[in-house]
Order: structure tokens, then C-alpha cells, then sequence
């Protein structure tokens, strides 16, 4: 079945609006801003993609504010009436959901109770997509989805299925990440942050990851509408190697891929462009050159990495990353990635180099990667039309 995408909204350290982030990432400038974690023993401090605006909400206020923006303008995007929200779900797809939530409870409670800390609260992962979904009487069917860097792509890959099947009409996909030192220092803590303060994927130079906030909304539906952009298929595999990453080897990457082009009886060949995660972690990076090369037995299709100038964005990346290739995609463009993994500056060990002069966007499939701690690893297989 036909399912279109139709982008409603986006917010990342890019801007505030889908065509304002659209304009700079196609500039390919973005550098990241410094954060400070100072109520440690010793402060931290690291580069990190945050948000375009500023604000004087609380975070976890801001996060709330923004993601109910952003359903809204996906209902009005689509004009659903009442009768239409009711087949519509909501699909959430996130690394950290409430973190930054529950760390503030958390400072409350300890203030409060200086001499009993309590275990950092959990919010709760569900309650976001109730609240929304109840608020916009919206269908029951709503979901969750929380598989680390590839939740919201795996909740679009989802929301097609339910239209597929005849149970939705339109969904409404959320991806979102938020400041929080949970995650950062997470990070931080495993030396995957850039000391260099560059995410140079798969570049002989790369260092290590940043990372990036985002809040990103699109919607699926069986209706043209706004786009010429269809999403086809896609397919998820998950991989024991590594807590970590993918086998280095490539091979559970190139299964994904193979499964991907199977579930639209696609061959290789139709494939136009990749839009790889490159996070420039090391063994990431690794896995999906192998990955490529051991699927691409013939021409390695044009390939481009959009985190060098947002930042990795985690569970939100799915959404946002999407959106971003599609804006690129509609406006006859496959975006490059100048000045990184070159012929200069690419890793000889990795074999593959990323597209450094934009080139003009023909009918046909693009691939959108994503793979995740734990193993799990997207692909999501687009078309645009003739």
C-alpha cells in the first residue's frame, strides 16, 4: 500500500521550523554549543547540539509544550475532523522520554529530604502518549516505542504497518530527545564524546559522537496530500555481537539491508542514495562500512550522513533525520556531506566516502539507516515519485 509522508514539524539546534532547519543544514554549517554539569565533585563539560531558541521554562516544562505543539500541527497539517482522529494513532518514539523530568523530581525530593535520597523517579515512558492521545481524542491505538537510536524510526516503520492493515487511517509520529545529564554524562562516562568537538563520520579523523536535541513530527497516512515522498517498507533485525554495536563484520547490517529491499521485492540496484547513521563512533562507523560493502556487491549508491550538523539526537534521530532527507529530497537535492570522509580525509580501513557536492534527487528509493545500542538495527526504504 501507498503510504505518504507528510512533515509536520520540526525543532533542533538547526531552528525552530522545518524550513528553517531545511535552509541551514543545507548551508552545512552547525557547531555545537558547550554544556556544563557542574553539581558534581568535578564540573563536565562537552559540546552538545542544543536547541536553536532559547526559553525560560524548565526543561521538562519546555518538553511538554513543545511535543503538544507539534501533535497539534500534524491534526491541523492533515485538517482531521473528530471522526478522522479516531483512526488515527500516535506512534513516540524517544532514548530518554521524561528524564529530564524525573531528574528534576529527583533535585525536589532531595532538597526536600536531604538526609534520605530516593531513587531517581520514573515518570513514566507511557503516560506522555496517553496524555496526547486523550487530549486529542485521538485512536486508541498508540504507541511507545523506546529501542535507544532507532525508536522513532522503528515507530514509523510500526505506524505503516497498522495503515497497511486497514487499523489506521493516519498516524502521527513523535520523535524527541531532550537535555539531561542522565544521558549525557552517560555518554561522557563511556569516552564516546568528541574531544575534538567534530562528529566527523567516517572520517579518518573521527573522534566520537556529540550529542543533539530534537523534537521532530510527521504524519503517515494513505492520502497524497502534501508529499511525494512515500514511505515503502523497511525492516528491523536485532543483533547479540555487542551491548553496544553491530557485529563489526557487517554482516547482521547487510541482513537489515536485504530484508529492507525484500519486504518491497527491490533489488539493489534500484537503490539511489543511503542516508548512513554515521555517528563516528568507532565501531559503529565499522560496522555499517562493512555493512554496505558486503551488500553493495556492485556500485555503492550515493551516501550522506545528516548528524555532522545536528548532532546524534538518539531515539529522536528516526523522525528528525527523515524529515530532513525528505525536505532535501523535495527540493530536488541529495544532500552532501562536504569536507568529511573525502578523498582526503576518509578512513582507507572503512572503503566508503561520503558524497561531497549535492547532486540532483532522481525519482526512485533511498535507504534512511539506523542502528542502536543493544544491536537493534532500521532500515526504512523511501520512494519519491515520478
Amino acid at each position: 500500500m501507498s503510504v505518504y509522508l507528510h512533515n509536520a514539524a520540526l525543532k533542533c539546534s538547526l531552528g525552530d521550523t522545518i524550513q528553517a532547519c531545511t535552509d541551514n543544514y543545507l548551508s552545512y554549517q552547525n557547531t555545537p554549543s558547550d554544556v556544563v554539569v557542574a553539581d558534581l565533585n568535578m564540573p563536565v563539560t562537552m559540546p552538545y547540539f542544543t536547541f536553536a531558541s532559547s526559553t525560560d521554562e524548565l526543561p521538562h516544562e519546555r518538553m511538554y509544550h513543545v511535543m503538544d505543539e507539534q501533535v497539534r500541527d500534524a491534526i491541523e497539517l492533515l485538517n482531521l475532523s473528530k471522526t478522522e482522529r479516531q483512526r488515527t494513532g500516535l506512534f513516540l518514539g524517544s532514548s530518554s522520554f521524561s528524564a529530564n523530568h524525573s531528574e528534576y523530581s529527583y533535585a525536589q525530593e532531595l532538597h526536600q529530604q536531604a538526609t534520605d535520597p530516593l531513587i531517581l523517579p520514573n515518570i513514566g515512558y507511557g503516560k506522555i502518549t496517553e496524555d496526547l492521545r486523550n487530549k486529542y481524542d485521538l485512536s486508541f491505538h498508540s504507541y511507545t516505542y523506546a529501542t535507544a537510536c532507532t525508536s522513532s524510526a522503528n515507530a514509523m516503520l510500526y505506524a505503516k504497518r497498522f495503515i497497511d492493515h486497514g487499523i489506521l487511517d493516519h498516524a502521527i509520529v513523535l520523535g524527541y530527545e531532550f537535555y539531561n545529564n542522565t544521558t549525557a554524562l552517560g555518554f561522557y562516562g563511556l569516552e564516546l564524546i568528541s574531544p575534538s568537538k567534530s562528529l566527523r563520520s567516517f572520517d579518518a579523523r573521527r573522534d566520537g559522537l556529540i550529542l543533539g536535541e530534537g523534537c521532530a513530527t510527521l504524519c503517515l497516512s494513505k492520502q497524497k496530500k502534501h508529499s511525494a515522498i512515500k514511505i515503502k517498507g523497511g525492516a528491523i533485525n536485532t543483533d547479540s555481537h555487542s551491548l553496544t554495536a553491530a557485529n563489526p563484520d557487517g554482516s547482521s547490517i547487510a541482513n537489515v539491508f536485504e530484508k529492507a529491499l525484500h519486504s518491497i521485492s527491490a533489488q539493489q540496484e534500484e537503490v539511489v542514495a543511503v542516508k548512513t547513521h554515521g555517528t563516528a563512533s568507532i565501531m559503529n562507523d565499522e560496522a555499517e562500512a562493512a555493512g554496505l560493502l558486503k551488500y553493495f556487491t556492485r556500485t555503492l549508491p550515493k551516501l550522506f550522513a545528516i548528524k555532522p550538523y545536528i548532532g546524534h539526537t538518539l531515539g529522536a534521530c528516526g523522525v528528525l533525520e527523515s524529515i530532513l532527507t525528505t525536505e532535501s529530497l523535495s527540493r530536488g537535492i541529495i544532500p552532501a556531506t562536504p569536507g568529511l570522509a573525502c578523498a582526503t580525509h576518509a578512513d582507507k580501513k572503512l572503503g566508503v566516502t561520503l558524497a561531497q557536492e549535492n547532486s540532483n534527487a532522481t525519482p526512485g528509493l533511498y535507504l534512511l539507516n539506523y542502528f542502536a545500542f543493544g544491536g537493534n538495527n532500521t532500515v526504512l526504504v523511501l520512494e519519491k515519485e515520478y
